[in-house]
């Protein structure tokens, strides 16, 4: 696997713990076909686009064309995708009674879109103004998968959390 970590964006590290219960723990119940369409996180910035449980419905189809064709938010020479942008911009603009119907956000970051935390000057001070927002998506031990999201030794960090995997 260490052959592909370039490229590793998200990594599974508690497959102990399965889909059906992590959509549970954010939905309450275990109807999935009477659960909402899409369930995402949130971190400091609004929700996230890089992991995210879509249930296949009529909604679904729509938002998922509508989301693809807001390209205004691709920005080129860029290093950022503008999906997450436009993600943002999509639910925030839904109406209440839409959201309400469609959308859940987990409570919980870390449920399945944990960060690694890295202490920068930004992150120290998002940890002491945004303290609950910042610990949410914190990764620790035990959480289902973990989320290299904005950092650039992607490689560094898989190759890290799986040597503390294998030596405990």
């Amino acid at each position: 696997m260490l052959s592909y970590t370039k490229k590793i964006d998200t990594l599974v590290t508690n497959p102990g713990i399965s889909l059906e219960e992590i959509l549970f723990s954010v939905i309450g119940h275990s109807d999935f076909d009477a659960s909402p369409d899409l369930i995402l996180t949130e971190d400091i910035n609004g929700v996230n686009a890089g992991l995210f449980f879509i249930r296949r419905s009529k909604w679904s189809e729509r938002f998922l064309d509508t989301w693809w064709n807001h390209t205004s938010f691709v920005q080129f020479g860029s290093t950022k995708s503008g999906d997450n942008a436009a993600l943002k911009h999509i639910v925030d603009h839904l109406s209440p009674e839409e959201t309400q119907a469609h959308v859940r956000i987990a409570k919980m970051q870390c449920l399945f879109n944990s960060y690694p935390w890295v202490a920068t000057w930004k992150s120290v001070h998002r940890l002491i103004f945004h303290p609950s927002t910042t610990w949410k998506g914190a990764y620790s031990d035990g959480d289902f998968m973990v989320h290299f999201a904005g950092l650039n030794d992607k490689r560094g960090w898989t190759s890290r959390i799986l040597r503390e995997k294998t030596h405990r």
